[in-house]
């Protein structure tokens, strides 16, 4: 600010002589020196510094660039000592200061004033653990909001008036309000100084520094591991409906996508005319902006009623059959137990893995700094050492949270149990909240394109036959080969009727858009000898029973998935 006022005055005139007692108070960069020089030459001012080197001939500036560009790496190299300092800091345990505290704490000071940890806000952290119960007891994110807002609860940033959704859920996941046993600090990687001061009867939480994610103990926040983990367990895989034009669009909020391009449809509400009443309910791809697609074919427009009871009434069918979903449900669960239980390395190698990478990165800027190293070899021995320190943190993550994660996937399954078990109440009239909640358990997955025909896939492999048996159609990453009288639920043979042909798990993309991995061994190993599907390709599947409107052939796969890879 200060350099802003000083331009404008200069700008105005009347001033000939700009001094400053040295040159870095301008700027340590060489060229911002020379572009002000210039600006200032414009309106008759000369910038002078104490400490100039040379006059204004040719030589003169030269030795004012060579001074800017050692003032530049004096920056650089003061900005490098500070960095080392916190890193050294927070690795002793402290919390390094510079930027907003954490709701629900205070700083905590040492004698000279300096920052060097958390200390309990009780005020603050009353808040925190009404929200972590609420949570935890079912209330959503949105009512929590609102009440906080009603009561007019103080909020994190003081300029703010109210609540937002998202902090409440960054705080649901953020370690500072999980209680760690000092064990589980040793996991993380604290370091064994600041262990050893630690008490072993007592909790902690977990506060994490910088790039590196340097684990530093804080006093606990007070609040049960279980009421963490449970708040954790509702909010894990929940998303927000939309509530456009004050109605409940149940597939909002990742459930409906564009089968085009993989975005999620948005509700979108258009009237007749601006005085018009009856307002008409869609949903589009959100990659249209203004009227035009934005790198998307999909321009059609679904009508909301439409495509929510025709999802409806596929699910509504296969929910029929609560023997076959109980099934299809532990199977599901029991896929999910196997892949956390996968063998990996033990803690212990993983904490000195991360110490040996540390090591090696301060010998290289060691090195880097005795001119031995070059700048571009520095940077890419940094992206390789982050990659390994990327890669060893995600594995001690996964063994740090597994016992957790076997734990809430067990809770999940006897709650989704319980759900199934009981019918969710009773279906026949179900409101779209608790079509969602059906939703939610299955997974679901829907896609859309221009023909306005869903293509719906599930958490729970199931498929249901015009016979009224049931064929498994996908299991992990590939389909198996489905029969001949396998059809659509609901639907006659050649019909636009939806499909329903759910995966495991959710999140992947569906098999119309999976490409080579999609495929059935028999035909990927095929296709993998040839570098492009050509017409031998669309022959070939041509031949085994496929056609151009996407209904399989003898191998269960689509023609247009082929095409498409």
């Amino acid at each position: 600010p200060g350099l802003d006022a000083l331009r404008d005055a200069v700008e105005e005139g009347g001033i000939r002589v700009v001094l400053a007692q040295d040159a870095d108070r301008i700027t340590r960069n060489p060229y911002h020196r020379g572009w002000l020089d210039d600006e200032f030459a414009k309106h008759g001012t000369r910038l002078v510094a104490l400490d100039d080197w040379g006059d204004d001939s040719h030589e003169g500036q030269l030795l004012k660039f060579v001074k800017g560009w050692q003032a530049r790496g004096e920056a650089m190299k003061i900005a490098e000592r500070v960095k080392r300092n916190k890193r050294k800091k927070a690795r002793a345990g402290q919390v390094v200061g510079g930027h907003n505290k954490a709701y629900g704490y205070d700083w905590a000071r040492n004698e000279d004033g300096r920052t060097v940890g958390y200390e309990v806000n009780e005020t603050e952290m009353h808040t925190v653990r009404r929200i972590f119960a609420d949570v935890a007891r079912g209330v959503g994110i949105r009512t929590i909001k609102e009440k906080l807002d009603d009561e007019h609860v103080p909020t994190p940033k003081p300029e703010s008036d109210a609540w937002n959704r998202q902090f409440i859920r960054d705080m649901l996941a953020s370690d500072l309000y999980r209680p760690h046993t000092v064990e589980e600090m040793r996991e993380a990687g604290v370091n064994a100084n600041v262990l050893q001061v630690l008490d072993a009867d007592s909790v902690y939480g977990l506060y994490r520094y910088g790039e590196e994610r340097i684990p530093v103990p804080i006093p606990d926040a007070g609040i049960p591991v279980e009421v963490v983990e449970a708040a954790r367990r509702k909010i894990e895989n929940n998303a927000s409906t939309s509530r456009n034009a004050g109605r409940p669009w149940e597939l909002s909020g990742g459930v409906l996508f564009c089968s085009e391009c993989g975005r999620r449809m948005q509700p979108h509400t258009v009237k007749k005319s601006p005085k018009s009443v009856k307002a008409y309910s869609y949903y589009r791809c959100q990659s249209i902006t203004g009227g035009k697609a934005d790198r998307c074919a999909m321009k059609k427009h679904v009508r909301a009623d439409k495509i929510e009871t025709e999802v409806w009434e596929m699910v509504r069918r296969v929910m029929d059959d609560r023997h076959y979903v109980l099934d299809r449900m532990e199977e599901h669960f029991a896929e999910k137990r196997q892949e956390l239980s996968r063998p990996g390395a033990d803690a212990g190698s993983l904490v000195e893995r991360l110490e040996q990478i540390e090591k090696r990165w301060t010998k290289n800027k060691l090195a880097y700094e005795a001119d031995v190293l070059s700048l571009a070899d520095l940077k890419s021995r940094r992206t390789e050492l982050d990659d390994e320190r990327e890669a060893a943190e995600r594995e001690l993550d996964r063994m740090k949270n597994r016992e957790a994660e076997l734990d809430s996937l067990a809770q999940t399954e006897a709650e989704t149990r319980e759900r199934i078990e009981a019918g969710y109440g009773g279906l026949d009239d179900a409101m779209p909240e608790k079509r969602r909640e059906v939703y939610e358990d299955l997974g679901l997955r829907v896609e859309v394109g221009a023909d306005a025909v869903p293509h719906v896939f599930g958490r729970f492999p199931i498929h249901k036959g015009e016979s009224g048996s049931h064929h498994i159609i996908v299991r992990g990453t590939g389909l198996s080969p489905a029969p001949a009288h396998a059809g659509a639920v609901g639907s006659e043979e050649g019909s636009s009727s939806p499909r329903f042909t759910p995966i495991a798990p959710r999140g992947r993309q569906s098999p119309h858009r999976h490409g080579h991995r999609a495929l059935p061994h028999i035909l990927r190993r095929g296709l993998r000898d040839r570098p492009t599907p050509g017409e031998e390709t669309v022959r070939e599947l041509q031949g085994a029973g496929g056609d151009r409107t996407g209904d399989p052939g003898k191998h269960g796969i689509p023609l247009r998935v082929a095409q498409r890879w």
